[in-house]
């Protein structure tokens, strides 16, 4: 029986997996194969793979995004951003709304579960039970909008005249992290120590929770910048070094004072802590996985290295001169430990703690891709040009 990627995406998401095949394959099988099934068919099966053009070549400035079948485009003549939807016609890009690209949208980010606030009316009435946008603008404010209208919802002024241009996102505390530009030089603001600033906000309903000024005095010598990422703040250092934080214990040994605008309370550092993982990767270029805990580092511009966590030890290497783009070697977000090395010959290695080898391998030419006469190729697609897609 052949299936196809509707009937698996469906089965999967509403829970009947049994009901596609009267033998119950599928059933027992579980997700983990229909999610592997639907990444064959979308991205290795010749005989699914179709390109047509579906718009005339649009021009935009800077990265197209694309989230939750919708694109944002920047529109140079009207100083707008214009989302096109594709999300229920495939044939054809269907402009929804348009908003003001002045002040210059810093990130962007859009939140499709809220879910923890759903019970409550008050946080439905105000858009929370639905998918909305977030945007981080260049003067200093966190705007959101509802996804579907472009209606703005709600805005939040940021510290000062502080410029925050990255958003990212802790799921798992109902966290919205934003991050400052580093400061080279000192400003009223920001202090000759000051190296740069996080806010972190809660995602619903949306209020600042805790502005954490991050200090040269507090890092190593020649640490370059501070992330906050699941729970952890990792330094990067000079010569590829990486040392991972637990910011909970950041948090419980730092001490609160109110900020001069009541923004959020000041959290002044007191301490890292014990340093729990720390490595150095070539242009600071690590990915860690959970279930198995194993990483990915790049070694040079043509290896990445793949370790285990708990002592090193090595399990294998991934040639990167057979890929267009380093980056494009990652974790599979099955839980199963697979790594996809992405280029014109597409290669799946199988690792866990004890093993790594080469799982499966699609030998894709960029004529089977987009046929002969077709002139894009991965490198134009992965940077964003939609005049052609799957």
């Amino acid at each position: 029986m052949k299936y196809n990627v509707l009937d698996l995406t469906m089965a999967r998401s509403r829970g009947n997996i049994h009901r596609i095949d009267d033998n119950k394959k599928m059933y027992r099988l579980k997700c983990r194969w229909i999610g592997h099934h639907i990444f064959k068919l979308l991205v290795r099966s010749k005989s699914t793979r179709e390109f047509r053009l579906i718009h005339s070549p649009i021009k935009a400035q800077g990265n197209v995004r694309y989230e939750f079948g919708k694109y944002f485009i920047r529109n140079n003549a009207s100083k707008m951003v214009d989302c096109l939807c594709i999300q229920n016609n495939t044939k054809r890009l269907r402009k929804l709304w348009s908003i003001s690209a002045i002040p210059r949208w810093e990130d962007q980010a859009v939140i499709k579960d809220s879910a923890s606030m759903h019970n409550h009316q008050e946080h439905i009435d105000k858009g929370y039970g639905k998918p909305y946008l977030l945007v981080l603008r260049a003067n200093s404010r966190l705007e959101r909008y509802d996804l579907n209208t472009g209606a703005p919802l709600e805005s939040l002024r940021l510290f000062n005249d502080t410029k925050f241009n990255e958003i990212s996102q802790d799921p798992e505390r109902g966290w919205l992290i934003l991050k400052s530009v580093i400061h080279t030089r000192p400003t009223d603001s920001a202090p000759s120590d000051l190296l740069l600033r996080f806010l972190i906000c809660k995602i619903a309903p949306m209020k600042m929770l805790y502005h954490i000024p991050i200090r040269r005095s507090d890092l190593e010598v020649g640490t370059q910048t501070v992330c906050i990422s699941n729970g952890l703040l990792i330094v990067q250092g000079r010569r590829g070094s990486i040392k991972l934080y637990s910011l909970d214990v950041i948090l419980d040994s730092a001490t609160e004072s109110n900020s001069r605008d009541n923004i959020a309370p000041n959290i002044k550092i007191l301490g890292l802590g014990p340093c729990l993982f720390a490595i150095n990767a070539f242009q600071h270029s690590l990915q860690i996985n959970e279930s198995p805990w194993i990483y990915i580092k790049k070694d040079s511009d043509f290896e990445c290295s793949v370790k285990r966590i708990v002592d090193h030890k090595l399990l294998g290497r991934v040639n990167l001169r057979s890929t267009i783009d380093p980056e494009r070697v990652t974790f599979l977000s099955d839980d199963t430990g697979r790594i996809v090395a992405y280029g014109k010959a597409m290669q799946i290695f199988k690792a866990d703690t004890e093993e790594f080898r080469l799982y499966e391998v699609s030998n894709l030419t960029e004529k089977a891709l987009f046929g002969s006469e077709c002139r894009y190729t991965w490198d134009r697609i992965y940077k964003g040009d939609i005049s052609r897609r799957r």
